[in-house]
Parts: C-alpha cells; structure tokens; sequence
C-alpha cells in the first residue's frame, strides 16, 4: 500500500509499506508529493513555464508535437517585413536558446496558429528534453 506524509495540507512524503508509517501517514491515493488539498480534493502543484530552453529542445519540443521544422522555416520565410524576416531566421538558425517572452516565439506562434497556451506547453515539454 502507498502512504503519503501530509502537513499543512501539503504531500510531504509518500511511501510504500504494508501498513501506516505513524499516526501523520494517511493511505495514498494516487497523491503525489507536492500535491495540495483543498478542502474536497487533492490538486498538482501548478507547472510553472520555463523562461528559457535551448533551442535544440525547443526544436525537439516542436517536432514532437507534429510542428515540422519544414513548416517553421515556411512560416520565418513567409513574414512580410525584410529585416523581421531576417531577424527571425538568425534566431532560429544561430541562438542557442529561446526565451517564452522572445519576438520569435510570439512570430512563430502567431504564423503557425499556435496559442498562448500552446507555447506554454512547449516549453514545459522542451524543458524535459535532453539538449
């Protein structure tokens, strides 16, 4: 059986044994460190969206969710301004990272349809990557 260790209604500690570890253990059930009760359920602790990932995550992120890197070197190429476009491709081609508030992430997601929540949940995925 699981057992988890909450104080403050917080998820300090979980462990599996055959019975309570004292009298602060209650049976898990399914909690995870760092989850919180409300009062009628456990909830995840909030995921927090990552300033920054290398750009060898970022592209990683993008392919694995069905963005191809065919499609974003077709949306750099098609911003009609010049010297945007030409920006946009030395960040993509030459950076080594990428920063969420960046002009090339807000380009990029707005010429490839990707919402704000999107982005966001690139980043926590490239944030996991190798890179």
């Amino acid at each position: 059986m699981r057992f988890s260790i909450v104080e403050d209604d917080r998820v300090v500690n979980v462990a599996v044994a055959d019975a309570p570890l004292g009298e602060s253990w209650q049976e898990n059930q399914g909690e995870r460190i760092g989850d919180t009760w409300d009062g009628s359920q456990w909830q995840a602790p909030p995921v927090e969206v990552p300033a920054q990932v290398t750009m060898a995550q970022a592209r990683k992120a993008l392919i694995m969710s069905g963005i191809t890197i065919a499609s974003v070197d077709a949306a750099i190429d098609a911003i009609a301004d010049a010297t945007e476009r030409e920006i946009a491709q030395t960040d993509w081609q030459y950076r080594d990272t990428v920063r969420r508030d960046s002009d090339l992430v807000t380009t990029l997601g707005t010429e490839l349809g990707v919402t704000e929540q999107q982005q966001d949940d690139l980043f926590i995925l490239a944030a996991g990557l190798d890179g």
